[in-house]
Parts: C-alpha cells; sequence; structure tokens
C-alpha cells in the first residue's frame, strides 16, 4: 500500500495533472481567439476607413475637394454606422472633401498605431516612392 501511495506522490510531484493542463491550454486558446478576434476588427476598421479615403479622394480629384458638401453629415453618419463605432470629432466636423481626407488620415495613422501596424505601413509607402533601402 505505501509504495503505491509514494508513487502516486511522485507522479504529482513531476508536473501539473491533466486536467491543469488542459485548463491552462483552455485559457492560452481563449487568449489567442480574443486576439485573433481583435486584429479582425482593426482589419476591417482599416479597410473601411481605407475605402471611404478612395471615394473621398476620387471625390477631390474631381474638382469637389473646396466645395461644402451639404450631405457630408449624412454620408459619416451612414460610415459611423456601417463600422459601428464613433468617428472621431475631427471627422465629424470636416466640412469639405479636403479636410475630410486630412482628417481621415490622421484617424487611419491612429488606427495603424493602435494595431502596431505603422512602422509596415511607412516602410511599404518609402518602398511605393521608390526609396532605396539598400544603401
Amino acid at each position: 500500500m505505501s509504495i503505491a501511495a509514494s508513487d502516486h506522490r511522485h507522479d504529482s510531484a513531476r508536473g501539473p495533472s491533466i486536467a491543469q493542463a488542459n485548463a491552462d491550454f483552455s485559457r492560452q486558446r481563449d487568449v489567442w481567439l480574443a486576439g485573433r478576434r481583435q486584429a479582425t476588427e482593426r482589419r476591417r476598421v482599416l479597410h473601411a476607413v481605407d475605402g471611404f479615403l478612395d471615394t473621398v479622394e476620387e471625390s477631390n480629384l474631381a474638382g469637389h475637394g473646396r466645395r461644402p458638401d451639404p450631405l457630408m453629415r449624412h454620408r459619416l453618419r451612414r460610415f459611423e454606422a456601417r463600422l459601428g463605432l464613433s468617428l472621431p470629432e475631427a471627422v465629424l466636423q470636416a466640412r469639405d472633401g479636403h479636410r475630410l481626407h486630412e482628417a481621415l488620415l490622421d484617424w487611419q495613422d491612429d488606427l495603424l498605431d493602435q494595431a502596431g501596424l505603422r512602422a509596415r505601413r511607412v516602410a511599404v509607402d518609402a518602398f511605393a516612392d521608390g526609396e532605396d533601402f539598400a544603401s
């Protein structure tokens, strides 16, 4: 009897139980899944902002950027509803396409900073501009 009890104590001294290992794995998996969901949501918002920026840029290039847009507030509220989050005050206060473009770029930079992606964007932008990284 004492040998079996001794063996049992020895097993528990070697490491965590299977139940503990399963619990640890579940916690780590939950953390990983939450991180994936957050990353997916950040990409969704960044993609939407980028698409809205493209639309604003097209309007500005067509010569409409300096004129106040009476539908701007409506478009921004629809965009806000589609995103499911509040737009920054600077974006909401923009009254023409040029100011809106500037506010959206600032917001996009903030979002990239929050996602830890701004350094990548700077490198991609520099590469697209033809900067030589070899020197």
